[in-house]
């Protein structure tokens, strides 16, 4: 039988653009996905017949997904971009400039939404989910345009002759608030999300529709052990009394934020999500679950941002 590797996508190696390097790099990704779509809805008139003669075909728009894991080598982590995972996937796309108000390609992708997970049980993975030009993979881009993604038949996005894992609970070390909140962290998640709004204007040169953002969230949730339910309705740091029990328009915060960071690394400030800022953050919801085995905790909050840019 014949034997053919070139569909097999362990061969290939993903480049990705970063508007804020100005370049394309290749990346260790666990998986990723590139669609586009067109909106066509059939129209029905009195018109003697119920097929779709007449079909209305609006705006175009394409997206991309990709996940990447948080990977450690021999020795201690040098910088945010020293290997091509999804650290420094994050940080070549979830940056000021992607997200600011001055923001313009053409053929270009924004940020819709992205995540961060960190599991005793799973490792660590980042999730990047993007929207924009219908017209941005190099096979359609070609030659001479700006090439957002490009999936390569060679390439090596390793470097280093060194062997590579995926980081694990014991890499990594995550504190909520300081005090740090009683209890042991089993899971961490941040997730961000991006109110994207598209628009079209008459005279268009096509029918690509025009993206923007107009509103962002950062929530993250997690998962303690611990032997009573945490954090506890004292840390949710509420807004309407001060340190004396006085009633007040103070805007509290738990204090203290989250740390979540490599414990192997020389870097600074060693954050695992670049862009975020960790040091205001404040809890909406606490549970506890009480059984037989491990007494888990799940709290969920908001980042709170206190700042105009990242």
């Amino acid at each position: 039988m014949p034997i053919n590797n070139t569909y097999f996508g362990v061969w290939k190696a993903l480049s990705v653009y970063s508007p804020k390097n100005l370049t394309s790099a290749l990346y260790i990704v666990e998986d990723a996905t590139e669609k586009t779509n067109q909106d066509i809805r059939p129209m029905q008139y009195v018109q003697g017949t119920a097929l779709p003669r007449v079909l209305q075909i609006s705006g175009g728009i394409g997206e991309f997904s990709i996940t990447a894991p948080l990977l450690v080598k021999e020795t201690a982590r040098t910088s945010l971009t020293e290997i091509a995972d999804g650290l420094s996937l994050w940080d070549a796309l979830f940056n000021a400039t992607m997200v600011s108000g001055t923001f313009t390609a053409d053929p270009g992708f924004i940020l819709d939404s992205a995540s961060f997970v960190v599991d005793a049980d799973q490792g660590a993975k980042y999730t990047l989910n993007m929207k924009g030009d219908a017209d941005a993979l190099f096979s359609e881009v070609g030659a001479g345009g700006t090439e957002w993604f490009r999936l390569n038949d060679s390439g090596d996005p390793f470097g280093d002759d060194v062997p590579f894992r995926v980081a694990q609970f014991y890499d990594i070390q995550a504190s909520i608030g300081s005090p740090a909140i009683t209890g042991l962290v089993k899971k961490l998640q941040f997730d961000v999300d991006f109110e994207l709004d598209d628009f079209a204007y008459i005279g268009q040169d096509d029918q690509r529709k025009i993206l923007g953002v107009k509103g962002a969230s950062i929530k993250f949730s997690g998962t303690m052990i611990s032997s009573t339910r945490t954090p506890t309705g004292d840390d949710f740091g509420w807004q309407d009394l001060d340190v004396y029990g006085n009633q007040g328009g103070r805007a509290t915060r738990v204090t203290g934020g989250i740390d979540v960071s490599l414990r192997q690394a020389t870097f600074s400030p060693n954050n695992l999500l670049p862009g975020i800022d960790l040091s205001s953050v404040v809890f909406d919801k606490t549970s506890v679950k009480i059984g037989p085995g491990l007494i888990e905790s799940d709290f969920s909050g908001q980042v709170w941002f206190t700042s105009q840019t990242l």
